[in-house]
């Protein structure tokens, strides 16, 4: 009894049934079920990495583990390309990993992006123990696609069942199966869904099917990423976790700042307090820049860092900045003041409805670089001309 007690630590309102099954066999659990899915060797090459990066800075103070911090995100970033091209690797380098280069790239479809957002969150978070990172690293229900949550998000809970909770779970999973349903017929039609059929389309496809086809295929992701996102928060509730929304309905709004507020809700969250925030602290102490100006800096930085993360192509780089720069210049709009005067004037629904128009279809221009995913630059950029007639 003393044994488990010392086990259980300062609760001493929890008993050693319950700790172990927080503890260890939900941790235990998570990382069989990513075991199924994921080449052993690949899930712990990442890891391993990571946790020795966590080690390692838990024994640093001061400018010294914010040297080592940088260090090791520019070495997990490196090792991040790797498992993202495998056929860079040396051959015996993709056997060791998971026996043949196919199922290297597995762990790229399967969440190594979502590796190294979780590595970055615990590497600046000194309080963290390596046993506290390996029960985050290894939460399944958003290994592969988010949402990403915070450690502290993800620790604060405990793992249990109630009814309640089980019967939430499985309508949330539920809901999102059938929007994956939506999207798989949905896909069949977009011609942003394939190589082959975005060329058929450039060359017979009017410019209005075009534009149509470009915003299709933003609702395509939409009602996939979202259904991937539903079935994670199910799962999580019915193991008694509650996952963060990665989804406010961005199709509601009216302004490019208000859609990425609604969209991929955690990533959002991720960059601002990982990138745009420090960096605009950096400028504000070094620069004599206006506020303005180091807000529209900041968020274009961000907004390519955004596109390199997801894939780095030249097109989505492209993407992250077509996005950052029409952040920033809705933030020079919105320091203006312009947008209250006009509503006045104009009818704040007439504006609220041209605002929203401008909004999607600046996104679906967006969608043009960022789908097909496989598609060459060339397919992208013949793609835009022709949506302005220009091909």
């Amino acid at each position: 009894m003393k044994f488990a007690q010392a086990l259980v630590g300062e609760d001493r309102g929890e008993n050693f049934g319950r700790w172990l099954v927080r503890e260890i066999l939900f941790p235990a659990a998570n990382a069989a079920a990513l075991l199924l899915l994921v080449p052993p060797l690949s899930l712990a090459l990442f890891f391993l990495c990571s946790l020795a990066a966590l080690a390692v800075r838990r024994s640093l103070s001061g400018r010294l583990a914010t040297c080592w911090v940088a260090f090791s995100i520019v070495g997990l970033t490196l090792l991040l390309f790797l498992y993202r091209s495998p056929s860079s690797l040396p051959e015996v380098v993709t056997r060791w990993l998971s026996r043949d280069a196919p199922q290297v790239a597995l762990l790229s479809a399967l969440g190594v992006s979502y590796c190294w957002l979780r590595s970055i969150y615990a590497l600046v978070n000194p309080s963290l123990t390596l046993w506290e990172f390996s029960k985050y690293y290894f939460f399944f229900p958003t290994f592969t696609s988010g949402p990403i949550m915070q450690p502290a998000e993800l620790l604060a809970q405990r793992a249990g069942w109630s009814s309640a909770d089980v019967w939430a779970g499985a309508a949330r999973v539920t809901y999102g199966a059938l929007k994956f349903v939506a999207a798989s017929l949905l896909q069949l039609i977009v011609p942003l869904g394939t190589v082959e059929h975005a060329a058929l389309g450039i060359q017979k496809y009017p410019v209005a099917i075009l534009w149509l086809g470009a915003a299709a295929a933003g609702l395509w992701l939409y009602l996939n990423f979202s259904a991937f996102s539903d079935i994670a928060i199910g799962l999580g509730r019915i193991f008694g976790v509650r996952v963060p929304e990665n989804f406010r309905n961005p199709y509601a709004a009216c302004s490019l700042t208000e859609f990425w507020r609604r969209w991929h809700i955690t990533l959002g969250d991720w960059l601002r307090g990982n990138v745009f925030n420090p960096l605009a602290r950096a400028l504000s102490r070094q620069t004599a820049a206006t506020p303005v100006a180091v807000a529209c800096a900041c968020v274009i930085v961000t907004m390519l860092a955004c596109g390199l993360w997801h894939r780095t192509t030249w097109a989505f780089l492209l993407w992250g900045l077509l996005h950052g720069v029409g952040l920033a210049i809705h933030q020079l709009w919105q320091s203006t003041g312009a947008g209250p005067a006009l509503a006045n004037r104009f009818g704040a629904k007439l504006y609220r409805a041209l605002a929203w128009a401008l909004t999607h279809g600046y996104v679906s221009l967006g969608w043009v670089f960022f789908f097909p995913v496989a598609a060459g630059f060339s397919l992208h950029w013949s793609y835009l001309m022709r949506l302005f007639g220009l091909n």
